[in-house]
Parts: structure tokens; C-alpha cells; sequence
């Protein structure tokens, strides 16, 4: 028998808010991407399959985006839940989105996979940048539940 929900699935998706003295990594994505190209986003990618029994997986997946997109390193016991969104892809791929609150370890900014330029925002910068779609309803939802892009309030 067919499954019949392959056309009801959805990609998982997750991005990071990377936090570091007030204020959060965002990244340009690359012009030639076919979704959102050119436009400032957080890092983030795709759940990848696994061969199951995967624990930790959206967890898992932040750190390792950041680190490729970024080159940066968070610390993994840190790695917090935000919000959940929805989308639609420009290919009409439907996509779950987990934002989730990141606090740097260590490493120095560099643009990687799918990013070209990478830049440190504060709560000041927000109009300075053309965001994909949802990205900057997502840092103003961080904002409210933190009260703060303070370290004191994000680095917690």
C-alpha cells in the first residue's frame, strides 16, 4: 500500500540566533540560492535523515549548520527552543521552521556554505538589512520572549 502522507510531509528546518555581546549572527545567502537568495537570514538548514533512533537531532542539526555556515561553534548545552513557523518554499516544498536561541563558544566569523557575507546585528540594525521572509518577525518573537538582546538577558 502506498503512503499516502509523502505529499502531507514537511522539511524541517532549524536556525540558530546566534548570540555574542548583544547582538546575533545573521547571514547573507548566497544570490544563486532558488529560495530566498540574496537576502539576510539566520544559519540554518535541514534536518537530515538519519538511520533513526537519533536523539537530539534538531540540536544536533543548529550546531552543525552554524559551524558550516559560520564557522563558528556554540555550545550545545545551551541551544535553546524559541518558536516554530511555517512556510512555503519558492520550489512548494512546505517547511516546519524551529528558531532556536544559540550562544557562541568560540571561533572567528567566517561565510561559508550557501552564505556570502555574515554580519553582527543589534536590536538598532534590524532596518539596515533585506531580510527572507519571516526572519525578522523571528528575531522581534526572540526579543519579547527575552525582553533583550542584552548578554545578561540572551547569554543566560
Amino acid at each position: 500500500m502506498a503512503d499516502l502522507a509523502i505529499n502531507q510531509t514537511h522539511i524541517i528546518f532549524v536556525a540558530g540566533a546566534v548570540v555574542k555581546n548583544g547582538k546575533i549572527l545573521v547571514g547573507k545567502r548566497g544570490a544563486y540560492e532558488s529560495h530566498a537568495g540574496g537576502k539576510w537570514a539566520l544559519p540554518g538548514g535541514k534536518v537530515d535523515r538519519t538511520a533513526g533512533d537519533c536523539t537530539n537531532i534538531l540540536e544536533i542539526t543548529v550546531c552543525r549548520e552554524i559551524r558550516e555556515e559560520t564557522g563558528l561553534i556554540i555550545y550545545p548545552n545551551k541551544v535553546q527552543y524559541v518558536s516554530s513557523d511555517t512556510f512555503i518554499r519558492s520550489t512548494g516544498h512546505h517547511v516546519v521552521a524551529l528558531l532556536f536561541k544559540c550562544v557562541y563558544k568560540t571561533g572567528v566569523p567566517k561565510p561559508g556554505e550557501d552564505t556570502d557575507e555574515l554580519a553582527w546585528a543589534g536590536i538598532d540594525d534590524l532596518d539596515k538589512f533585506d531580510w527572507a521572509g519571516g526572519v525578522r518577525q523571528s528575531l522581534e518573537k526572540l526579543l519579547r520572549q527575552y525582553g533583550s538582546w542584552e548578554p545578561e538577558a540572551l547569554e543566560r
